[in-house]
């Protein structure tokens, strides 16, 4: 095993459903329903999400209850577990704190890095801040050196392309047709044991450099 490997992972989509088309299902509101496999401009996915979400007056916890009740891929944790195996595990989520705690806390997660809603008085969400200024997911990289060891990352949508990209190797899981023509170059998934064969060849072909 490479105990310095980092493993990056996305949430959404690759360990747990969608939190935003379910919140679309549980207030009744079609809105809510597109994500980033449909629209790669995520500043403008959010702001009509958070607008639409005002004019509902839908606040903070009525989300944090929603979304409580999703549960995460079967698989998922075991998948974060066996992980943990060949170094650290780090989640790197466009979702929003603490919209998303209790997934978080159901897959039994250490290190996340994500974005942060804020929060008014009356608990209604007036803005959002940005972990890494939607400059690109990449950027989890440089916030994780690998200490000269390999990286290997694995997401779902177009915001995870230069965070895949950037790592020695990785893979997308389960994408969608749009996402896999964009990137024709990357290999596909929709297999944890396959996602973790993966991940141990990067392991062994670096100890093998």
């Amino acid at each position: 095993m490479t105990p310095n490997c980092r493993i990056f992972c996305d949430l959404e989509g690759v360990l747990i459903p969608e939190m935003w088309p379910h919140l679309a299902d549980v207030f009744a509101i079609d809105d809510l329903s597109i994500t980033t496999r449909d629209i790669p401009d995520y500043r403008g996915l959010m702001d009509n999400r958070l607008r639409v979400l005002r004019e509902k007056s839908l606040g903070i916890e009525h989300i944090r209850r929603a979304i409580s009740t999703l549960r995460p891929f079967d698989g998922a944790a075991e998948f974060l577990q066996r992980a943990k195996d060949f170094g650290r595990v780090v989640i790197v989520s466009d979702s929003f704190s603490p919209m998303n705690t209790s997934m978080l806390d159901a897959l039994g997660v250490e290190d996340v890095l994500c974005h942060q809603f804020i929060i008014n008085d009356g608990g209604l969400i007036s803005g959002c801040a940005y972990w890494n200024q939607l400059a690109g997911k990449h950027l989890c990289l440089s916030r994780y050196p690998s200490d000269h060891g390999p990286t290997f990352a694995i997401g779902d949508a177009f915001n995870d392309l230069s965070m895949i990209r950037a790592a020695t190797s990785g893979v997308l899981f389960n994408p969608s047709n749009a996402t896999l023509q964009a990137a024709p170059d990357l290999k596909s998934t929709t297999s944890y044991n396959t996602a973790v064969m993966l991940l141990k060849e990067t392991c062994m072909m670096f100890q093998a450099a």
